[in-house]
């Protein structure tokens, strides 16, 4: 928000990456609009390139693609564990660290990272590539 303080009016971050993920980020001048695409209700699709520490194995994925229950947010404000919304996850390139192209309709707080936790694999990277029909180039 730092690069846009001075552009004249109140821009809104349409969700969110967390400090060690990269990728599409997208700002706007319409509170409502912005309100509406963070909403889970709404169903606008975040497509995100993953990179993991090991290849997981497919019935890992397959939990993942059914929907997983990941644990409780990190943080001293600590929520319950919760279940996720289907996931599509697609291999990208099979390697011994694999890239997946994970599509999620949720956004909670450090979910990819928290649903390979999950099926026990670290994630190196995380790219957002896509927001609902936006795409980075």
């Amino acid at each position: 928000m730092d690069l846009v303080k001075n552009v004249g009016a109140r821009i809104y971050p349409v969700g969110r990456l967390d400090y060690s993920s990269e990728g599409l980020l997208l700002l706007t001048n319409d509170g409502e609009l912005a309100s509406h695409l963070t909403r889970a209700a709404s169903h606008v699709p975040k497509t995100y390139l993953v990179k993991t520490s090991g290849r997981p194995a497919p019935d890992g994925l397959e939990k993942l693609r059914r929907g997983i229950k990941i644990g409780p947010k990190p943080g001293p404000r600590r929520a319950a564990p919760m279940h996720t919304a289907p996931a599509q996850v697609r291999l990208m390139k099979d390697a011994t660290n694999p890239c997946m192209k994970s599509r999620l309709i949720e956004g909670k707080n450090r979910q990819i990272r928290r649903m390979f936790e999950e099926i026990g694999h670290h994630v190196e990277k995380i790219k957002r590539v896509r927001y609902g029909p936006l795409v980075t180039a």
